[in-house]
């Protein structure tokens, strides 16, 4: 770590990524007190060589792609921590315990973790509004993720999903959710609770009907369906009036000429509601 670091004595943001340091030193937290983002992507540091002192100033730290294979404990001494980025790592699971003591946690970046499976405990994590998962080993979801009640955004595309668990349903300020890449073929009927959903992104799973429950979500204005195995639409499509893009690509019933096909009048519908249809 450059010696000169140490002089600016109103430091707030310090970015060392893709570097070869070998260790987070605790004097970066002790000895900066102004210091409030901290970023050390694409370094070599391994679990033992993460040194935090407790403090009250950091509140965004990037640890993305570096050696680590668990989180490290001394990141709990960040007391006022919001947002904490660990993907491209090779995670072997995820320690709630540690995470916990970060109470004003809201971003938690998993992107490409290694993850294989989510603790039960994840629903302890309760004032994350932003959880990325992408690209993980995933091949369900525990139903306690349920209990993030203060979840917006849920990113859990490019793993081996089936099902999105019921329980999601009852994330009510839910806003956006990724799943595409997955092999989910049906949605359960309890998501028309998800009031605040805008953005739902299904894009190549393994869908031959558009879910009915999608008809039952007030808040939808972005819909990607691209990539399925659609063989019908639902005229009832036409009646989501919030509706701003629907994404149908790549789908048998988009093959030739949509705008000629049986589903052409729930198309002009729906660009006369002011949708964007790709097709």
């Amino acid at each position: 770590m450059p010696e000169i670091v140490y002089r600016f004595s109103n430091l707030a943001e310090l970015d060392l990524s893709k570097n070869a340091l070998s260790e987070l030193p605790a004097r970066l937290t002790a000895d900066i007190p102004s210091l409030k983002r901290l970023s050390l992507l694409g370094n070599v540091i391994p679990n033992d060589s993460v040194f935090i002192t407790p403090n009250k100033h950091l509140l965004a730290l990037n640890l993305q792609s570096n050696k680590l294979t668990h989180v490290p404990p001394s990141i709990r001494h960040n007391r006022r921590l919001e947002s904490l980025w660990l993907g491209n790592n090779d995670l072997t699971g995820l320690d709630i315990k540690t995470l916990r003591r970060l109470r004003r946690l809201s971003d938690l970046n998993l992107y490409n973790a290694g993850l294989a499976t989510l603790p039960k405990s994840i629903g302890r994590l309760k004032r994350v509004r932003v959880l990325d998962l992408y690209h993980n080993k995933l091949k369900e979801l525990p139903r306690k993720i349920s209990r993030m009640q203060q979840l917006e955004q849920l990113a859990v595309a490019y793993n081996d999903l089936s099902q999105l668990p019921t329980s999601l349903a009852k994330l009510r300020r839910l806003q956006t959710l990724y799943a595409h890449h997955n092999r989910i073929s049906q949605l359960p009927s309890e998501f028309a609770k998800l009031d605040h959903l805008r953005i739902l992104d299904l894009g190549y799973n393994w869908f031959s009907v558009a879910p009915a429950v999608l008809m039952s979500l007030p808040a939808l204005e972005e819909l990607d369906l691209n990539n399925n195995n659609l063989q019908e639409l639902p005229t009832s499509l036409g009646t989501l009036k919030r509706l701003k893009k629907l994404y149908l690509r790549s789908n048998p019933l988009t093959h030739g000429d949509a705008t000629a096909g049986p589903y052409a009048p729930i198309i002009r519908q729906l660009e006369a509601n002011k949708t964007e249809v790709f097709y």
